[in-house]
């Protein structure tokens, strides 16, 4: 069924730019309304403000589209970003993958949960794949989560825990 499968999701940038926009422009409009404040809440306003746009500008920069393709036939799992700094590729062949975590970014209070897999490979490196910054499609969604675990340890011939 799986013996010569390819498996491919993409992450679009988009959301990654309109995610950093965002933060610029609450940092921008921080900035802008610090400039005639006095004391510390003018100056704490101002460095926020700084600090946001700054950060706005590194997601930026690094924004950028991410596409998994996992290879059943080739027996690899090969992630390429493209990005205007920090562009490659990763290719990790299947027989370096010794198991397939579910990970997950969030906590109960905000109700918000990102989930991608944590691939401990051979050598005691990891690798994750569908990583939440990347905003892959499902990513916010358990099951969805629990089934690309679920079809990558059938493809790398584990058997997926019940």
């Amino acid at each position: 069924m799986y013996g010569r499968e390819v498996w491919t999701e993409r992450a679009p940038a988009l959301p990654q730019v309109l995610l950093g926009s965002g933060i610029a422009m609450v940092g921008v409009l921080l900035v802008v309304l610090a400039r005639g404040q006095t004391g510390s809440d003018g100056r704490a306003a101002l460095v926020l403000g700084l600090g946001l746009v700054v950060a706005a500008v590194a997601a930026l920069v690094t924004a950028g589209a991410e596409t998994t393709r996992i290879d059943a036939g080739a027996r690899t799992i090969t992630v390429t970003r493209r990005a205007l700094i920090g562009a490659g590729t990763r290719v990790i062949p299947f027989d370096q993958v010794l198991d397939v975590r579910l990970n997950y970014l969030g906590k109960a209070s905000s109700g918000v949960w990102f989930y991608s897999l944590r691939l401990e490979l051979a050598g005691g490196r990891n690798a994750v794949l569908f990583a939440p910054g990347r905003f892959y499609p499902g990513g916010s969604d358990r099951s969805v989560a629990e089934e690309r675990r679920r079809r990558l340890l059938i493809l790398v011939g584990q058997t997926p825990a019940s």
